[in-house]
């Protein structure tokens, strides 16, 4: 309940300090990890939503096959889940550090 809270406060604080404008990818991003798991979240990350469209970074060619072939199944989430409109996800292979799992 407490992890909840904080992060419904952290939010909040974010959508307060960079407006409105930045809700849907605030929102989505607080969210990555509960909606594709802690493997797929740890090689992913959310890179920005354009006219509903979700563009995702990834680390590698294996993480994006993993995560073309939940596609579909991962709309439906994010839309039901997070009352978004996502039409399309588009995956790329990103240059980014992977973050530390804790749960690892």
């Amino acid at each position: 309940m407490a992890i909840k809270t904080s992060r419904i406060a952290m939010q909040n604080l974010l959508i307060n300090t960079l407006g409105e404008k930045y809700r849907i990818f605030i929102t989505l991003s607080l969210h990555w990890r509960n909606t594709v798991g802690n493997y797929l979240a740890k090689y992913s990350q959310v890179v920005k939503i354009e006219k509903n469209i979700l563009f995702i970074g990834v680390k590698n060619n294996v993480i994006l096959q993993e995560l073309v072939l939940i596609k579909d199944d991962l709309k439906v989430k994010i839309n039901r889940t997070l009352s978004l409109n996502i039409q399309e996800i588009v995956f790329f292979i990103s240059d980014y550090r992977s973050r530390k799992n804790p749960y690892e």
